[in-house]
């Protein structure tokens, strides 16, 4: 099992990751699945931003990246996380692996401030930041609809202030 760096190669099992929650849950507000030009298109978007994959035999099973968190310069260094991690490896340490290598790779980049905006519920993504250090900063309530369901978002934090993350 090892951490890296998105490869273009990798768009296809990435879709298929993301595919599953975009058809089978609301932790996402996509409703129409991505295919690997997609996720290229979003990898190059996010030049000059972290991309990392976590591979386990070959196969990718999550990823996670960081991207600029509002066009206005004068957000630089807020970034917005995402991390997606395969069905079949939810809750075995593959997301506390992920954000740790994301955590310490934006302080090397001096990025001190990740947003991340989490659709409720989502319980095992919420303790995954709240373990992580990051802040509960609100709710927007019933901004989304999925599935039929009304969707609130919670907006979280973390100030990195150029502190190492504990294993």
């Amino acid at each position: 099992m090892a951490i890296r760096n998105v490869l273009m190669s990798d768009a296809d099992q990435i879709a298929t990751i993301y595919n599953y929650y975009v058809e089978n849950s609301t932790c996402t507000f996509d409703t129409e699945p991505l295919n690997a030009n997609d996720i290229e298109n979003k990898i190059q978007k996010n030049e000059g931003y972290p991309w990392l994959v976590y591979e386990d035999k070959d196969k990718i099973v999550g990823y996670i990246y960081l991207s600029k968190f509002k066009e206005k310069n004068t957000y630089g260094n807020a970034s917005e996380l995402s991390i997606c991690v395969d069905k079949e490896y939810s809750c075995k340490g593959v997301g506390s692996q992920l954000m740790i290598s994301i955590i310490e790779t934006a302080i090397k980049l001096n990025i001190m401030n990740i947003i991340s905006i989490i659709a409720l519920p989502n319980s095992e993504s919420l303790s995954l930041h709240l373990k992580m250090g990051f802040n509960r900063n609100g709710v927007l309530r019933n901004v989304g609809s999925k599935f039929g369901k009304t969707i609130d978002v919670m907006y979280l934090q973390l100030l990195l202030e150029s502190k190492a993350i504990a294993r």
